[in-house]
């Protein structure tokens, strides 16, 4: 659900960001969840695991990708950019938890090689947000 959702919320930054550095972000996420994803999917099948992955996103990453549909151009930067964060945390956690009590061990191992990944992107995006925000704070003490 996660890749997903970052994926397709990527794909809209790619479109609708005016910064360079948020669709270089951008692109890498939808390069490394694709990956991401694609090694579940090895890793379901090594392991025998008969699950579904979802097809479609459910009702709580839907709306935040119609939230970024529906943001002003002005606001989406930002609010791609917190999406993000709140995103990568929560991928930080999963992967923490999983990495350290998971049973299966074809995903422990998974969650344990991706963690630092979501680790890396969890930083990119913090730098990223710290740089937008001041350039924002210039903006507004050149007034």
């Amino acid at each position: 659900m996660g890749d997903m959702y970052e994926i397709q919320a990527s794909k809209i930054a790619l479109m609708r960001s005016m910064s360079d550095d948020v669709k270089k972000f951008a692109q890498a996420m939808i390069n490394d969840h694709t990956q991401t994803s694609n090694k579940l999917k090895e890793a379901l099948e090594h392991a025998k695991l008969a699950v579904a992955l979802p097809a479609m996103l459910d009702s709580r990453h839907q709306g935040l990708i119609d939230d970024l549909k529906g943001v002003k151009d002005q606001d989406f930067d930002a609010r791609f950019i917190s999406q993000q964060e709140s995103a990568h945390n929560e991928a930080l956690i999963l992967m923490r938890g999983y990495a350290k009590d998971g049973e299966n061990m074809d995903l422990k191992m998974l969650a344990q090689a991706t963690q630092p990944k979501v680790e890396m992107h969890l930083d990119m995006i913090k730098m990223i947000d710290d740089t937008h925000r001041a350039a924002g704070s210039r903006a507004e003490n050149a007034r």
